[in-house]
C-alpha cells in the first residue's frame, strides 16, 4: 500500500484540479461525501450547531462552508502537509489552520471530530492508533471515512480486511450510539460515526 506522504505528494502540481490534488475523485463526490459524512455525525450525535469541531485532514478547509451552514461554533483544520494549508488559509481568511500529525502530536480537543480522507493508505495500526488519539481528545462525536471491503484479489486486501477489523473492534469499544454507511455511491469506502 502507498504511503499517505507519497500519495498526497504525488498530486501537488498545480496542473491537477484542487478536488484531484487531495485525492478525491470528482468535486461532486467530495461534496457528496461531506454531505453525508455530515448527516451521519447528526444522526448518531445529534445537531452539529454550537459544537466545536476539529477537521482532521483538513486539505483546503472545503469541508467549512458546509460546517458554517450547520451553524457549528469553534473550528480548527488541521493536516500534516503545509502546502494545503496554505490554500485553506488563503480561502479561508481567520479561520484556525495549524499542521498537525495525527501519529505524534497532540490533536485539540473538540465537541466533534471530522476525518474525511486522512485515515487512507496507512497501515492498521497507524489507523487504529488514530481514531484512539483522536477519541480521546473528542467530547461528543467522531465521524469518519476509511477504507472498505476491497475486493479479494488486490495486493493490498489484506491490509484493508485487517484495518476493517480493528476500526469495527474501535467502534465496539467506544461510543453508546453507532452508525454507518456504505450506501453514498463510493466503491470500497465506509463513513463510521460513534458518540458519547
Amino acid at each position: 500500500m502507498q504511503s499517505p506522504e507519497a500519495f498526497y505528494r504525488g498530486r501537488l502540481d498545480p496542473e491537477y484540479p484542487p478536488h484531484v490534488r487531495l485525492g478525491w475523485l470528482s468535486a461532486e463526490g467530495q461534496q457528496t461525501n461531506f454531505r453525508v459524512l455530515l448527516d451521519l455525525a447528526e444522526q448518531v450525535g445529534g445537531p452539529l450547531r454550537g459544537l466545536s469541531v476539529h477537521d482532521a485532514g483538513c486539505g483546503h478547509g472545503d469541508l467549512y462552508p458546509h460546517l458554517l451552514a450547520r451553524g457549528v461554533g469553534p473550528y480548527i483544520g488541521t493536516d500534516f502537509m503545509a502546502e494545503p494549508l496554505v490554500v485553506a488559509r488563503e480561502q479561508h481568511p481567520g479561520v484556525t489552520f495549524q499542521r498537525l500529525d495525527l501519529l505524534t502530536d497532540t490533536p485539540p480537543t473538540a465537541d466533534v471530530t471530522l476525518v474525511c480522507g486522512t485515515l487512507a493508505y496507512h497501515t492498521p495500526e497507524n489507523v487504529e492508533k488514530m481514531l484512539e488519539r483522536l477519541w480521546r481528545v473528542t467530547t461528543h462525536t467522531l465521524a469518519f471515512i476509511a477504507w472498505w471491503d476491497f475486493p479479494r484479489g488486490r495486493p493490498d486486501t489484506a491490509a484493508v480486511r485487517d484495518t476493517q477489523h480493528r476500526i469495527e473492534q474501535f467502534v465496539r469499544r467506544h461510543g453508546s450510539r453507532r452508525g454507518r454507511n456504505t450506501a453514498y455511491g463510493v466503491p470500497n469506502e465506509a463513513m463510521l460515526a460513534i458518540a458519547r
